[in-house]
C-alpha cells in the first residue's frame, strides 16, 4: 500500500511589478516541478500581466498600484491562514512611490501592515540563512547604523525565528 502523500502547503506568490522581472520569475517558479513538489503555489496577480506585450501598456503608477495590491492581498490571505507563507517577486520601489505607497521595499510594507516593531529581512536557502541588520539603506549609511543594540536585536530575532520556523 502506498502511503497517502502529505498535503503540501499553499504558498502565495505575488506577481511583483508587471513591467519588471517579476512576471518572468513567477512563470518559471510556477512551471518548476521542484516548486510543485514542495508546495501548492497560488498566484497573487493578474495572469494577463504575465505577458510583457500586454503589461507594457500600463503606466508606472498603475504598476506600483498593482504590485501593492498583490502584496496586501497575499498578506490578508496569510493573516487569515488561507496560505502558509508569501513569496514576493521583485517590485519597483519608484513605481510603488508613484502610486502613493511610500515604502523602500516589501519588508517595511509588511512590517507596517502587521504592526511589527522590528522587522528583520532573512534570506534562506537549504544550507545558509542570512539576516540583515540594516535593510534598504544606502551603502554609505550602513556603517553609521551598525550599533551593538541593533546587532544584538537582529541576533535575538533571528534566533527565535530559526527555532520557530526551521527547528
Amino acid at each position: 500500500m502506498i502511503p497517502a502523500r502529505k498535503k503540501l502547503p499553499l504558498i502565495g506568490i505575488t506577481l511583483g511589478d508587471p513591467k519588471g522581472i517579476g512576471p518572468e520569475v513567477v512563470k518559471k517558479a510556477l512551471a518548476s516541478r521542484e516548486v510543485r513538489r514542495i508546495c501548492r503555489p497560488i498566484l497573487f496577480g493578474d495572469p494577463e500581466w504575465m505577458d510583457w506585450q500586454k503589461a507594457r501598456r500600463l503606466t508606472d503608477r498603475q504598476c506600483g498600484e498593482l504590485a501593492y495590491f498583490y502584496i496586501t492581498q497575499a498578506l490578508q490571505a496569510a493573516l487569515q491562514k488561507k496560505i502558509a507563507a508569501i513569496v514576493t517577486a521583485p517590485i519597483s520601489k519608484a513605481n510603488l512611490n508613484k502610486a502613493g505607497h511610500h515604502y523602500p521595499g516589501h519588508t517595511e510594507l509588511l512590517a507596517e501592515k502587521t504592526k511589527s516593531k522590528r522587522p528583520v529581512m532573512m534570506m534562506a536557502g537549504p544550507s545558509l540563512k542570512v539576516s540583515l541588520v540594516t535593510i534598504h539603506e544606502p551603502f554609505a549609511k550602513v556603517t553609521s547604523l551598525l550599533h551593538p543594540q541593533n546587532i544584538f536585536e537582529t541576533i535575538e530575532i533571528t534566533d527565535r525565528s530559526l527555532k520557530k520556523s526551521f527547528g
